[in-house]
């Protein structure tokens, strides 16, 4: 069964689920590439993939976001596509309100499958309606 990628992510965790974009991972029965999905995984869906990682919403100040965006870097590195990170990883609510360490916005507000660290930090008025 699948995850639906629109879908909002309910309840308190959630798992990041991925196979790197490897020769051997190639030549193995799973799934190549990366999904985000509810925690516990109740379905089997990230069975699909060679390797997971479960997240508690809100775990202290600051230390989600910054272990996504890790994550994110290292899903890359992976050779995961960078759009499939991205459309993954926006269904997070903590994501979709992480900043670089230059204070600018991972993404854009309100378009949460655009990448662009070069916005403009003084559009916070747009994480009031956003979510």
């Amino acid at each position: 069964m699948g995850v639906d990628e629109h879908a909002d992510l309910v309840g308190d965790s959630y798992v990041v689920a991925w196979t790197p974009n490897d020769e051997l991972s190639r030549r193995s029965d799973y799934v190549i590439g990366v999904r985000v999905g509810g925690y516990p995984d109740e379905t089997g869906w990230s069975l699909r993939y060679a390797c997971t990682r479960s997240f508690v919403r809100g775990r202290g100040e600051g230390a989600e976001a910054v272990g996504l965006r890790d994550m994110a870097l290292q899903l890359l590195f992976d050779g995961c596509e960078p759009v499939e990170v991205l459309r993954e990883f926006s269904r997070i609510p903590a994501w979709r309100k992480t900043r670089l360490a230059s204070g600018h916005w991972a993404l854009i507000p309100g378009r949460w499958d655009e990448w662009n660290p070069h916005n403009d930090p003084a559009t916070d008025e747009y994480w009031e309606c956003a979510d």
